[in-house]
């Protein structure tokens, strides 16, 4: 099998790209979040 057979349409890629880069940031904000948390309970 070629790259070129797997490889999805210019508008699917750029697609997926946009939603890794959602996923990214949605994980990465919620990272953030957990560590606030965890810093706040642990003054309490």
């Amino acid at each position: 099998m070629r790259l070129a057979d797997i490889a999805p349409e210019p508008d699917e890629s750029a697609g997926l790209l946009v939603a890794l880069i959602v996923v990214a940031v949605a994980v990465l904000v919620g990272v953030v979040l957990l560590v606030r948390i965890a810093r706040s309970r642990r003054r309490d």
